[in-house]
């Protein structure tokens, strides 16, 4: 688990194929590794957000998963395997429509 602000890690749009559709998230890229949202937190919930990470690191197989310090938000991100960069972006390109879009299930995009 990282605690990072939205300064260090680039986003970017990902697409995961799911039931023959594709959708596109709005993703971060840390290092390498491709991250799409889990939750979104007020400032005040720091605590909620780092035990929201901690459940991705005490599953069977761990996942990576990020604490993002935003300017009015806090947000948990987790690792996924499965999704593919679409492109990168530029932090003042970002459409703001996909900036609140989660994770429905994360069960659902874990790889196993």
């Amino acid at each position: 688990m990282l605690i990072l602000k939205n300064s260090d890690v680039k986003y970017c749009k990902v697409s995961h194929f799911k039931n023959n559709k594709t959708k596109t998230l709005l993703g971060l890229n840390y290092r390498g590794l491709l991250f799409v949202k889990s939750r979104s937190y007020t400032k005040s919930q720091l605590s909620s957000a780092i035990a929201r990470c901690r459940y991705f690191l005490d599953l069977e197989n761990p996942i990576a998963s990020i604490v993002l310090q935003e300017e009015n938000k806090i947000s948990v991100w987790f690792e996924h395997r499965k999704v593919k960069m679409v492109k990168m972006l530029e932090s003042h390109s970002i459409d703001r429509r996909l900036t609140n879009t989660v994770v429905k299930s994360d069960s659902n995009l874990i790889a196993k």
